[in-house]
């Protein structure tokens, strides 16, 4: 799946395999989208952020839905999103306005996994080898 966002505000899924059409269209913003983003831990959100100052966040198997989330905490354009690898939920913004917001917005549905560090692990003493 291919996503793209316009200048008219609409984001739009694509099967790379046929391009003609898009598969899915979604309403979006009320401005040019600047940034979209899939969640890389689910398979149905996506993020999008605009020039109309908001971050929203949408099910993609639920084209007819409003989005999941609208957040509306910068006071200039958002240009900038993305989700954490690390931390499941966790998303970063940023805006003309000179701000980054790190977050977990609130959602109907939790993430689907939690994130626990690993234990560090200890490295062998300097000159010694290890076998592989």
């Amino acid at each position: 799946m291919l996503f793209t966002g316009g200048v008219d505000g609409t984001l739009r899924t694509w099967d790379t395999r046929q391009l003609q059409v898009p598969v899915l269209t979604f309403p979006g913003h009320r401005k040019a989208v600047r940034r979209l983003r899939a969640d890389p831990h689910s398979g149905t959100i996506l993020g999008s952020c605009s020039y109309d100052f908001s971050v929203r966040l949408w099910d993609i198997t639920q084209p007819t839905a409003p989005p999941m989330s609208d957040i509306t905490h910068h006071s200039e354009f958002t240009f900038g999103l993305d989700f954490s690898l690390h931390c499941p939920g966790l998303l970063a913004d940023c805006s003309w306005d000179q701000t980054i917001k790190v977050y977990t917005p609130s959602t109907p549905r939790p993430p689907p996994h939690h994130w626990t560090p690993a234990p560090a692990q200890a490295s062998p003493t300097h000159g010694q080898h290890t076998p592989p």
